[in-house]
């Protein structure tokens, strides 16, 4: 274990860090294999087998798709983490940040199980957050740091282009969601709104499973979006080495400047 290793692993914040990481990862497997048997159960109409203090709760698809989305997050932050805290003595404001990030997923992990569509709200912030870390990252390395090239280029404008396509899906969510968009369309579309259907039950329902919808959706496509970059680095990365020539240019680096 290197020197900045040591000292990153003797800091409160690493501590911290790794037991929100264990109640994350823990928390939301289990979360994600019972909604999946949750709604198994229900398809199948054994709705006996359920217990009380499970059939109270929103568990189903949609949130074992939540948890799945935050395990894949907070694998995703864990992967950046790693990288950095191996390589850079962590600041008390970066460790702060990647603590809030931590703090964030397992709120949305808590949460989730009472408002499941707050995992939205939740994944954005987390994202911003993540922005903020990388802006903190950059302010810290050194202009001859091997690192700072790959933040400046790689990091931060994928987590721009990120944040706004988060943005974009919150801002719809909340669009529906409090049922502007229907007002929107009927104003633009020089319609009247029948407001006794839309205080309806029929409505409610259509408008539910439009929610309902919308974030399973919000789940897939950024399981996809993350999943798909991950496998993306490995094989551009891992394989092809520009992560280990990264690693060795560090290396390198940081025994340099001990010499």
């Amino acid at each position: 274990m290197s020197r900045i290793e040591s000292f990153n692993k003797d800091t409160g914040f690493y501590k911290a860090i790794h037991i929100i990481d264990a109640f994350v990862w823990t928390t939301n497997f289990m979360i994600a294999i019972v909604g999946v048997i949750c709604f198994i159960l229900v398809k199948i109409g054994i709705v006996s087998s359920l217990p009380e203090w499970i059939s109270g709760y929103n568990l189903g698809i949609k949130m074992s798709a939540n948890a799945m989305l935050l395990l894949v997050l907070n694998n995703g932050h864990n992967r950046y983490y790693s990288i950095y805290s191996k390589y850079l003595e962590l600041s008390v404001l970066g460790n702060t940040l990647d603590l809030v990030i931590k703090i964030i997923l397992a709120g949305a992990t808590i949460l989730q199980v009472i408002a499941d569509n707050s995992i939205i709200l939740f994944a954005t912030i987390a994202y911003i957050l993540t922005f903020f870390r990388n802006l903190e990252l950059l302010s810290t390395l050194e202009e001859k740091n091997p690192l700072r090239g790959h933040v400046k280029t790689a990091w931060i404008p994928n987590n721009i282009r990120h944040n706004v396509v988060m943005l974009l899906f919150c801002t719809f969510f909340y669009l529906i969601e409090f049922k502007i968009v229907y007002f929107a369309a009927s104003w633009l579309m020089n319609s009247t709104m029948n407001m006794s259907f839309f205080n309806s039950g029929a409505f409610g329902a259509i408008h539910n499973g439009l929610i309902f919808m919308y974030v399973l959706f919000f789940d897939v496509y950024w399981m996809h979006r993350v999943l798909r970059k991950i496998k993306i680095s490995k094989s551009n990365f891992f394989k092809m080495n520009p992560m280990n020539k990264l690693a060795e240019s560090m290396e390198a680096y940081n025994e340099a400047k001990v010499k």
